[in-house]
């Protein structure tokens, strides 16, 4: 993985480089394919959880694997376009939807 890149590049150049399609690394982490999707164009920020998740299934060295972890949580990795605003959270909440999901956040942790 090379150092500067941003999480979805890295994401992107790995699966394609063992000749995952987006599908299959989609199926092997148990997620759809508009997920895999989402987090190349940066506008989905995964949990730990599904990024150690995706480390391995990419085969990362373990050497590497912390850093793709660090990169994936960072937010200079994805879009500010994803990021709701306040009103947006507000608008959740009346609609009794909850603000954090155990497996993708769009907060930090």
């Amino acid at each position: 993985m090379e150092c500067g890149s941003s999480f979805a590049q890295a994401l992107n150049q790995r699966h394609k480089a063992l000749d995952l399609t987006q599908q299959q690394l989609a199926e092997q982490v148990g997620y759809a394919a508009m997920t895999i999707q989402r987090l190349e164009q940066s506008t989905l920020r995964p949990s730990r959880q599904v990024t150690e998740r995706l480390a391995a299934i990419l085969e990362l060295p373990e050497g590497e694997r912390e850093y793709f972890v660090r990169l994936a949580r960072s937010r200079a990795t994805w879009s500010p376009r994803s990021q709701p605003t306040r009103s947006a959270w507000r608008s959740f909440g009346n609609l009794g939807i909850a603000r954090r999901s155990p497996m993708l956040s769009t907060t930090s942790g």
